[in-house]
Parts: C-alpha cells; structure tokens; sequence
C-alpha cells in the first residue's frame, strides 16, 4: 500500500516547490518526492521533472522486474530528463539563464520488493523506517524508538550557519553531484512488517534540528513536534489506500492549520503487506 501528499504554507498552493510520485507495478511500488531549491529559479519545475523523469524511467524501461532497476541509472535519467525539459522550457519562453543556479532541486526515491526496499537520495529529507509495531509504547515515550531516519543529509554548513547542498539535481550538475547515496533495508516478512516514509525538509531533516547547551553546558536537542504528530496520525494504520490518503492529507492539513511549516511538506508512505496484515489481527 503506497500514497503521497503534498502541502504549502505559501498564499498561493501553484508555488508550491515540492513534487511526488508513485506507482505500483506486479513485484514493486516505488515513490518519489524532491524538494525545489528555493535559491534556485525554476525550482517548482525542476522539482517536477525529477518526478516525472522517475516515472518516465520505470514507465518506459523493458524491464519485467524492479530487480533489474539500478538506483543509479534511475538517477541518472532523471538528471537527464530534468535537463532535457529545461532546455525546452527555456526556448519555448526565449529565455537566457543570467546565472547557473536554475533548476535545482533535490531527490528521494525509494522501492519496495517482496524482500526489501532500496532508497536512493541526493540532498536533504528524511527516509523513515518505521517498524510496523511502532504503537507498542507507552504515552510518556514521546517519540517511539522503533522508528529511525536512515537519510544522512548531503549538506555542509554555510558562512551564514545555513545549510548548503553538495548533491542535488539541476541544469548543470555533474555526475558526482546527482550521483545517489543507496540505502537498502531488509523487511520483516514475519512479524510486524514496515512502514517507510520519505519526505522533504519540510517535514523533517536532521540538518535543521536544533540542538544546544544550556547555561549549565547540558546537551539538549528539540523534538520534532511534526514526526510526534505523524505518528499518532497513524495509529491504526489504515487497511485501504483510500483510508491512508485521507490520513497522511488530513496530517498535512494539521501542521499547516497548527502553523507548524514554514516550508513546503511532502510525503510519501508505504506501508507492507505484513504491517497490513498485523493490524488485521490486532
């Protein structure tokens, strides 16, 4: 079971920079989302043509199983297509880039198999495993434990203490700048399943969690109020994909009526046979 959401806090939803996508085929489902770099112009676009190369690749490849996909290759044609797209746009407009910071954003692509799921990503986000018991946890536990973000953002830190990508997409990256970081996690078939999410930093990214010291020099770092609230949004995980859109919409709606984005927030959730199954027989 697989769907995707997308929210702004912008006046106008059409400026929205983030995208998604997903499908599922007889042996996979995959998901996309890729976050428009707002330092960029064209970012709305170029976040979309990430998506869309991803969709073209497993769309139009003649391959019978996702087995035979390669993250890399998957990356790589979305680079291209992004370019390729750009370079329409920009003659149907009659546009000269005054600069090369145009049509960059970053990407998460993330498949399940019967046995695994393989995440690719460059940029920042998150990539959540989440266990499929992860309700299991008393109401003082504020964050369950069971449910861990694998997404090591590509950012180091700027003159102004902001963080600034080395790896993303855009009209002239190179290979090692759109070249992914691979994760691949192995399910549980067994017992409880597994949920993975993947979403912008506008939901999440340890690159903008704030950690300091007090005045006693003690460590402490902030709860992300917007996962806290995704997981209890999830409890019981729907049975139907109908059921689970609804959830993760009426999430988003949440945190932008509660003011809690200052960004645009994208997700996509998907959730194993197995976790199905689990909560069937809860």
């Amino acid at each position: 079971m697989i769907v995707s959401a997308s929210v702004t806090p912008r006046a106008n939803p059409e400026h929205n920079q983030d995208a998604m996508w997903h499908s599922k085929g007889k042996e996979y489902s995959i998901m996309a989302v890729a976050d428009g770099l707002g330092s960029f112009d064209y970012a709305n676009l170029a976040a979309q043509y990430a998506c869309q190369g991803v969709a073209e690749y497993i769309h139009d490849t003649p391959h019978k199983t996702i087995y035979s996909f390669d993250m890399y290759n998957i990356f790589t044609y979305a680079q291209q297509y992004l370019v390729q797209q750009a370079e329409k746009y920009l003659t149907k407009h009659n546009i000269k880039p005054a600069h090369s910071n145009i049509f960059g954003t970053t990407l998460i692509v993330a498949v399940e198999t019967e046995e695994e799921f393989i995440c690719g990503y460059c940029g920042n986000g998150g990539i959540f495993h989440i266990r499929g018991n992860f309700d299991h946890f008393q109401a003082s536990q504020y964050l369950p434990w069971n449910a861990v973000n694998y997404l090591n953002p590509h950012t180091v830190q700027n003159e102004q203490g902001k963080e600034a990508l080395y790896k993303l997409l855009s009209f002239y990256s190179n290979p090692a700048e759109y070249t992914p970081t691979i994760i691949r996690i192995s399910k549980d078939n067994i017992l409880y399943g597994d949920i993975l999410m993947i979403c912008t930093d506008g939901i999440f990214s340890n690159d903008q969690i704030q950690i300091g010291k007090d005045s006693k020099n003690n460590l402490w770092i902030q709860g992300e109020a917007t996962m806290a609230t995704l997981y209890e949004f999830l409890k019981p995980i729907p049975q139907t994909e109908k059921a689970l859109q609804e959830k993760i919409q009426q999430y988003l709606a949440h945190l932008h009526a509660q003011k809690m984005l200052d960004d645009d927030a994208t997700l996509a959730i998907c959730v194993s046979q197995t976790t199905l199954d689990y909560y069937r027989q809860k």
